[in-house]
């Protein structure tokens, strides 16, 4: 006679829920798909997707050539990439604010 270990509970093979392989299914769907979760960082830095293939797509991602072009074109950079900016911490409101009096916005 076969015995299965559920949780705290040993059952006969027989005496397993209808439900089980449905259950652990969806713990396996759970995991993978908070596993893969975007990170925070990256949910900011992807609403600059746009602005990098408009200006900067020539510097490779992550790299210092990428920060000092979207530096460059910062006055060009969409509400949203900005927005996104600071979220993530790579740009902070201060530095956006003196540049936007600069510009007198």
């Amino acid at each position: 006679m076969a015995y299965k270990v559920l949780g705290c509970i040993i059952l006969e093979s027989n005496q397993m829920p209808k439900n089980f392989r449905f259950v652990a299914f969806m713990l396996v769907t759970l995991t993978v798909t908070f596993a893969c979760a975007i990170s925070p960082a990256q949910a900011g830095k992807r609403q600059c997707a746009d602005d990098y293939r408009r200006f900067c797509s020539q510097w490779g991602l992550e790299t210092r050539g990428l920060e000092n072009c979207m530096r460059r074109h910062g006055d060009y950079l969409s509400h949203r990439c900005i927005k996104g900016l600071i979220q993530v911490g790579a740009v902070s409101q201060a530095e956006v604010d003196r540049r936007r009096a600069q510009l007198g916005r």
